[in-house]
This record gives C-alpha cells, structure tokens and sequence, in this order.
C-alpha cells in the first residue's frame, strides 16, 4: 500500500488533494470527480466530461445512422416523409 497523506475536510466542506497524488494522478483544475461513500470510505473517480461539440457530434451521428434506417439520405427524402 502506498503512503498515505492526510488531509482536512474545510468549514466549506472542500478537501484538498495532496500536491503528491494530484502530480501523480495528472490532476488539474477543473477535474471532474464522481464521488460515493460507504460507512468509513469516501470514493473520488475521476470522469470525463465530454465538451458540448462532442455531445452534438455523437447526437448527429446517431440522428444520421436512423435516418439511413428510415431510408432518408438527403432533405428530399425527409421532406417527402414529412408531407405523408
């Protein structure tokens, strides 16, 4: 087991993560951390948020993999599909 460091939980209820593990572990501000808990252990993962041109991208491509399904392939074909 690696060393462990101690640290303080603030009136603000803010815990500082040791610069040892932050270095270690590639921690920047701004990290994203889901965070869980049982009895006596407190859980920091950190997760990766995707930026909201990803998100899009992803919505597009599942839009246009329906679409194909639809058998739509260009704004006619949608448009011909509205009109029904």
């Amino acid at each position: 087991m690696e060393d462990v460091d101690v640290t303080t939980l603030s009136p603000k209820g803010q815990v500082v993560i040791p610069d040892r593990i932050r270095k270690k572990r590639k921690l920047r501000p701004g990290t994203k951390f889901a965070v869980s808990s049982t009895k006596e252990l407190v859980i920091f993962k950190r997760i990766e948020v995707p930026s909201a041109s990803e998100m899009l991208e992803e919505v597009l491509k599942e839009g246009s993999a329906h679409a194909k399904k639809l058998g739509i392939h260009n704004e006619g074909d949608a448009l011909k599909r509205m009109l029904r």
